[in-house]
């Protein structure tokens, strides 16, 4: 028996994976089973060990267990969890025939979803959060502080969920059962936390061009923007004998840069380009289906539903490689002195969500004010760690938004039926660029040089990252029209718990924005959060309060 909790989702290219450690004496794991959005398989099943998975050729098995969710190109095997997840990036499950225990973990920058739910003195997982919701008759209950943190940088951070009984594991984090016990423990990569070494722009454009074997170019698709890391793998990509196909769509910021100069891109190395257009009436058709998609990790990319539908459908068996990251991991290498890192946290938290958040003066200046000094104290206190990091905003940007607000873009709305490739998370290549001496901070960009090494003719063309060059032809998508304010002022009207987070005069003046003008981003997060609320509320203890 299944029991699809995700509109669509289909468990082709990576699995479905779930399972349990401690003595399951009320047998809530055969409901898991049975909440499982897959049809799936027992592969382990001992007295206070159980792991089960859906059939796909993602699930690779090892000698020791199973390990899946490969975004690297290379097919290197693993040799142990820890070499699983630091240098190729992994998840798994092993199990340790000497102890009969058993290792479950992520990757090391935690972008593979891993959810896990204690009851009783059984910790039951899963990739996908609804079964676990769903499959126990024990209610969940909101937590107030992560949907605040939700509100400033429009995603979950660290390890938190919507839900109070739910936690994800963070970037390099591993459970280990032992003995009866379980223990969460993190370990992140020495070449992460303290990289040595040194390298050149030309080792980094070698480690790129590594990290997307020539033989996969015969037959893949490429995310395509008007920006610098999809046209970086695109170099990367190029043979004479096989040439990647490009896929392209109209950012929902209603400007026509990205599609313009993808199309420019495409035209002067001649290659296969397709364009996936989508108007008003889709982008508002796709916003809750997206948000249930990705369980409500973000209120952003309903815009890219619209080609996601499509690329599902593509060539299943062949790769999609996506620029996840690029610009975070190569467009902020400047080294920043620690005596400034109060400073410079502080405008690394502003670009990530802060700033925005303050705009948004929909929202009652009190819960601006309360939430946003909470969140910072709350982030400030886990990315303290990183202040003497020689790539300190790299590193604080790549483990909040990055790992999980971004992420689920490739990963969660191109898979799990398409293969997604995401180089620059390749360990490698991250390895390389950690490498790389700093840059003046005034030209801090690695991009540029790296790409001009790999193709000289693709640097020369403009990009977004030029937006006053660049933006040109203004058409309206969805975010900005009267129908999309409608929508999203009327979702958080109708549930009291969110509408009195708001100044309802300026809600109910959206009703009729008619000037172009961008919604606040508070109005996404609440129309997200007021979804989530109907759309969980069976299972909710009780009707949360936010203010």
């Amino acid at each position: 028996m299944t029991a699809p909790t995700v509109p669509g989702e289909r468990f082709v290219a990576q699995p479905f994976v779930c399972g349990a450690f401690g003595e399951d004496e009320d047998h809530l794991f055969d409901r898991l089973l049975a909440s499982s959005p897959a049809p799936v398989t027992m592969l382990h099943d001992s007295r206070d060990i159980r792991f089960a998975a859906s059939r796909s050729d993602g699930l690779e098995t090892v000698p020791d267990g199973w390990v899946w969710g490969r975004y690297v190109a290379r097919n290197t095997r693993p040799r142990t969890a820890q070499h699983a997840s630091e240098d190729i990036g992994l998840a798994g499950f092993w199990v340790d025939s000497n102890s009969k225990g058993a290792t479950l973990h992520t990757d090391w920058l935690g972008t593979q979803d891993i959810f896990t739910r204690a009851i009783g003195g059984t910790t039951f997982w899963a990739n996908r959060m609804s079964p676990l919701i769903e499959f126990a008759d024990v209610p969940v209950h909101a937590d107030i502080m992560a949907w605040r943190t939700y509100f400033v940088l429009s995603g979950f951070s660290a390890g938190s969920t919507p839900m109070v009984e739910i936690s994800r594991l963070d970037a390099g984090q591993r459970l280990d059962h032992v003995a009866g016990e379980t223990r969460l423990s993190t370990r992140l990569p020495r070449w992460f936390t303290d990289p040595s070494g040194t390298a050149t722009v030309n080792d980094l454009a070698a480690a790129i061009v590594a990290a997307v074997p020539q033989p996969a170019a015969r037959s893949v698709d490429l995310t395509l923007s008007g920006g610098l890391d999809s046209r970086l793998l695109l170099a990367a990509l190029l043979t004479p004998n096989a040439l990647p196909v490009s896929w392209s769509t109209h950012h929902e910021n209603g400007w026509d840069g990205d599609i313009r100069i993808a199309g420019e891109i495409a035209r002067a190395i001649g290659i296969e380009h397709h364009v996936v257009d989508y108007q008003t009436e889709d982008w508002l058709a796709a916003r809750e289906p997206t948000l249930v998609r990705l369980e409500h990790a973000t209120c952003m990319h309903n815009w890219m539903m619209p080609l996601a539908q499509v690329l599902r459908n593509q060539h299943a068996s062949s790769s999609l490689f996506d620029g996840l990251a690029g610009d975070v991991l190569m467009r902020y290498h400047d080294n920043v002195a620690s005596s400034a890192s109060e400073q410079h946290a502080r405008e690394v938290w502003s670009a990530l969500g802060a700033r925005p958040f303050q705009d948004s003066r929909v929202l009652r200046q009190s819960i601006r004010d309360e939430w946003e000094a909470e969140a910072f104290a709350d982030w400030r206190a886990r990315s303290r760690s990183w202040d003497d990091h020689p790539y300190a905003e790299t590193v604080m940007r790549l483990l909040t938004r990055t790992r999980r607000a971004i992420a689920v873009s490739p990963f969660r709305l191109f898979s799990p039926e398409r293969r997604v490739l995401t180089p620059f998370i390749d360990p490698e290549v991250v390895r390389t660029v950690c490498a790389v001496p700093p840059l003046p901070r005034q030209n801090r960009d690695l991009r540029p040089a790296v790409l001009r090494i790999l193709n000289p003719v693709l640097a020369d063309i403009d990009s977004t990252v030029n937006p006053h060059r660049s933006q040109v032809v203004f058409t309206e998508r969805g975010p900005t029209s009267a129908a999309a304010a409608r929508s999203m002022s009327q979702s958080i009207v109708a549930e009291p718990a969110v509408a009195r987070l708001f100044d309802m005069r300026r809600i109910e003046s959206l009703a009729t924005n008619s000037d172009g003008d961008r919604l606040p981003r508070a109005v996404r997060n609440g129309a997200a959060l007021a979804h989530w609320i109907s759309h969980w509320r069976g299972r909710l203890a009780e009707l949360p309060r936010f203010d």
